[in-house]
């Protein structure tokens, strides 16, 4: 396959791309069968009406990774698609994913955002595989390795 050219994150030409579906602001977690799915539970930052981040500026800036305010963590180095990819962050369905790793057959699921909470209204001890959206796990390569998916805060 041809490498395409890299778009960085935060920049407009990585924005024309975006299609503003919401789904990497969808919290995950893996389901008792091992496989990542997302949650009905969005992120603090994203307003369920609009569907955009408040923080979207600083979002995918390695620099905020330290103070917790970077919503997809890379370690102090520049996000990129396969980091968010693989990260369990951007699911298959992407159009990020598309472009830059291949084109696939997933088709993007409609989420009832109304029936959507934000994970700062999750009731104490709540887990979130009580919040699972059924059917997304297809939406994200299966790995054997995975255990656990811990939201990266």
């Amino acid at each position: 396959m041809e490498q395409k050219q890299q778009i960085l994150p935060g920049t407009p030409a990585w924005d024309e791309i975006c299609q503003m579906c919401g789904l990497c602001c969808l919290l995950k977690t893996v389901n008792e069968y091992g496989r990542v799915c997302l949650t009905r539970v969005r992120c603090r930052h994203l307003d369920k009406k609009t569907r955009l981040c408040d923080c979207y500026n600083i979002k995918f800036d390695a620099r905020n990774d330290a103070q917790n305010d970077s919503c997809f963590k890379s370690g102090g180095s520049p996000v990129n698609l396969d980091t968010l990819h693989h990260d369990y962050v951007v699911p298959g369905c992407c159009p990020y994913v598309k472009r830059f790793v291949g084109t696939n057959k997933l088709e993007r699921p409609v989420i009832d955002w109304q029936n959507t909470v934000s994970e700062t209204e999750l009731p104490a001890g709540a887990s979130l595989n009580d919040y699972i959206i059924p059917g997304t796990s297809n939406l994200f390569r299966y790995n054997s390795c995975v255990k656990k998916y811990e939201h990266k805060r």
